[in-house]
């Protein structure tokens, strides 16, 4: 598939918004013009949903399996994975001499459905979403109906090492509220940013704070998660 000319001709998205999806921030650092950032941001959103409804009406086992299973479809890898069988380096826009990464390919997968969603709505974006993970679901799906290939599935999820994954099932189970992530500062160069995120569990007698930095608010967020649950862990065992 030539991504871009599925974006622009079949799709119909809006001129702005493609263009958008495909700035990369390097390209924006000195100017007003926005870039894919904020796109990501809800196209991370929706892939989470639409992965989670496709699991949902597919693999019949408890949320908890089920969690662990889309964190194999929408992990770093997976996303960069898709975005080079779609070329998107081709298309992304950066500054003179930048040379894109892996994460700059995961970034603008998820800036892509999220300009699919913002132009066209809810079902055009979870037929993408569908359509570049369909190898990925397929696989899963069919590994999943045996308690073998199911087993194996699970060990891979756990590989994944998603403390925030792991967080919310100890919520979950223990009934309280889903941890919330805020995002304390920005700093550094607009291409090459830093983010401060702290995560707040409340366990109902105390609320447990933790902060971690990043490239990506995606590497703050797990950090900030992992001291927390080494902080519940510790607190488990007093």
């Amino acid at each position: 598939m030539e991504i871009y000319s599925y974006l622009k001709d079949t799709l119909k998205l809006d001129e702005k918004v493609l263009t958008e999806a495909f700035l990369h921030p390097s390209y924006t650092d000195q100017s007003s013009i926005p870039n894919y950032e904020r796109l990501e941001f809800v196209g991370d959103a929706v892939i989470d949903l639409v992965v989670a409804k496709w699991l949902y009406l597919n693999i019949d086992e408890k949320e908890g399996i089920l969690t662990k299973l889309r964190s194999i479809v929408v992990r770093t890898d997976s996303l960069a994975e898709v975005g080079k069988k779609l070329n998107v380096a081709k298309y992304i826009i950066t500054a003179q001499d930048y040379h894109i990464l892996d994460s700059d390919i995961e970034d603008c997968v998820e800036a892509m459905c999220g300009a699919i969603y913002v132009s066209k709505g809810a079902e055009e974006a979870e037929k993408f979403v569908i359509m570049i993970f369909e190898e990925k679901l397929e696989t899963i799906k069919n590994q999943s109906k045996t308690k073998e290939g199911l087993e194996k599935l699970l060990e891979q999820s756990v590989c994944e090492q998603n403390p925030i994954n792991e967080l919310q099932e100890y919520c979950q189970k223990n009934k309280i509220d889903m941890p919330k992530f805020i995002l304390i500062e920005k700093r550094g160069e607009e291409h090459r940013p830093e983010f401060e995120i702290e995560c707040q569990v409340n366990l109902g007698n105390v609320i447990i704070c933790e902060r971690a930095v990043g490239e990506k608010k995606k590497i703050a967020r797990k950090k900030a998660a992992e001291k927390v649950l080494k902080k519940i862990l510790i607190k488990s065992s007093e």
